[in-house]
């Protein structure tokens, strides 16, 4: 239950809270305790209730209150104080002031450092799994590279074995070209010396046809000289076919 504020009381002699006894009469013309008739204009102020009320409640608030709103109250209702006593709660009041601002202030500090420190753990954090995503993406370059440089590799072997291919058929024309020079000089040798022997079998021919022209003119003159001579000659034309047949052999 709340206390009664601004109490009011009827002709019927209960005191209801002013507010509370209008409200009432607003929609009822009866009291709530008794239900007797009764209209606003018996309503009357309770003076002597309001007094022990406003008591009451400053008791209440004094148990339940702070020390500091109890020293505010007393100076509100004007308590007496000296300039001593004043002076001392001023210096406690700046002493109390000064530790609340300091700890406040160690407060604040270590909720900024416990804020940094879990700051600090999450980028740590962030850092690790960036630093194996970037591990990662190194791994792949590496490889990337890696293969580049065996592409280019096999480039450059690919150009080498083509280069030798070149100079190598370069070097077949060039060893191809001697080789038929010197079978032309080998076939027109040839031809050559199978003229010269075919020219010295005509001339060979030649002179064994004149030798055997020879040695018929000898004959037929040993003839008429064995015709003439007599016995002495067939040894004449015997001689002269000896010397015939030696030209035909060295001929």
């Amino acid at each position: 239950m709340q206390i009664i504020k601004d109490a009011f009381v009827t002709s019927c002699g209960h005191s209801f809270c002013h507010t509370c006894i209008t409200t009432h009469l607003r929609s009822k013309s009866d009291c709530p305790s008794c239900s007797q008739f009764l209209t606003n204009n018996q309503l009357f102020p309770n003076v002597l209730l309001n007094k022990l009320l406003k008591k009451t409640s400053a008791c209440q608030i004094s148990k339940t209150a702070s020390p500091v709103e109890q020293f505010r109250d007393a100076l509100q209702q004007g308590y007496a104080i000296s300039i001593k006593e004043l002076d001392n709660l001023l210096s406690l009041l700046a002493e109390k002031k000064r530790k609340m601002e300091q700890d406040e202030a160690e407060r604040n500090m270590q909720i900024l450092l416990d804020f940094l420190n879990h700051l600090q753990k999450q980028k740590v954090n962030e850092l690790n799994e960036v630093g194996s995503h970037v591990q990662t993406d190194l791994h792949f370059i590496k490889e990337d590279i890696n293969s580049v440089e065996r592409h280019r590799i096999d480039l450059y072997r690919a150009r080498d074995r083509y280069s030798l291919k070149l100079r190598m058929l370069g070097d077949d024309s060039s060893t191809r070209k001697p080789q038929d020079s010197s079978r032309e000089r080998n076939s027109s040798g040839i031809a050559s010396s199978s003229l010269n022997v075919r020219v010295g079998m005509s001339a060979g021919n030649l002179q064994n046809k004149k030798s055997d022209g020879k040695t018929q003119v000898s004959g037929h003159g040993a003839q008429r000289k064995d015709a003439l001579s007599g016995a002495d000659s067939q040894g004449f034309n015997q001689s002269g076919l000896f010397v015939a047949r030696k030209k035909r052999i060295h001929a």
